[in-house]
């Protein structure tokens, strides 16, 4: 279906793209009776002058004001054999591919339809899976046993006096973490989606990037043997984490 819908709306849009400036352009003989006349706001036919040089029947940027197809405006391009004139104004009624613009806008419609079911049948599988009893875990419970995870490993390294060995605790720890938590809480982004909406999603990813950062700087900071600072950075991180499950339970 994804495929099908991709490719209906390419071509609605293609029509579409094409067949919208012809408002502009409509037949002489559907504007010849207007009443208030058109303007033309674009050269129009093609005659030679005294010079032998080829110019336009009528110009709007040579002349002084506006070229309005009155009767004998319209007579003069028809003698020269127009059938299409550019104009200014836009009138539904003289649009003769008003039909096709139509139609190629309800295939974009029927496309963007068809690919939100798609997209709802593909996030309901997923969300079935993250139930209970599936073998998946839902965005919530991967942020809250990151946060668990997080914290039970401060509190490891803070009852911990070598400095090489707390390092290595963190840093093996926090990369069990990013692998377990982060990576599938990344791809459940339809899943975030279809839940909270484009909105709600990147305010999500937005405080989960700001923990995650934190947790990465505590992982450099640890791999320099600089505790003073990836400490700190642990603590910020866990509180980040808190901030990001609050804003799921939003």
């Amino acid at each position: 279906m994804k495929a099908a819908a991709s490719v209906l709306i390419m071509v609605a849009l293609v029509v579409g793209v094409i067949a919208g400036p012809t408002a502009y352009v409509p037949k002489l003989d559907n504007v010849a009776d207007a009443d208030p006349p058109f303007t033309l706001n674009a050269p129009s036919g093609a005659m030679e002058n005294e010079e032998g040089d080829t110019v336009p029947v009528l110009d709007p940027g040579a002349a002084e004001g506006d070229i309005l197809l009155t009767p004998d405006n319209v007579e003069v391009l028809r003698a020269a054999g127009v059938e299409r004139v550019r104009v200014k104004e836009f009138s539904f009624e003289n649009w003769d591919y008003k039909f096709v613009f139509i139609i190629s806008a309800i295939g974009l419609i029927l496309g963007a339809m068809m690919l939100r079911v798609d997209a709802r049948k593909h996030i309901a599988a997923q969300t079935a899976a993250m139930g209970e009893g599936g073998t998946s875990k839902s965005p919530k419970q991967l942020l809250n046993e990151a946060h668990d995870r997080v914290k039970l490993l401060l509190e490891k390294v803070r009852t911990e006096s070598n400095d090489e060995l707390q390092s290595t605790m963190i840093i093996a720890e926090l990369d069990d973490i990013r692998h377990e938590y982060f990576d599938p809480f990344v791809e459940a982004r339809p899943v975030l989606i279809g839940s909270y909406g484009i909105s709600g999603f990147a305010q999500i990813m937005d405080r989960f990037a700001g923990a995650e950062r934190q947790l990465n700087r505590a992982w450099s900071a640890a791999a320099d043997l600089a505790l003073h600072e990836s400490l700190p950075c642990l603590e910020e991180g866990i509180r980040r984490l808190e901030i990001a499950v609050e804003r799921l339970d939003a």
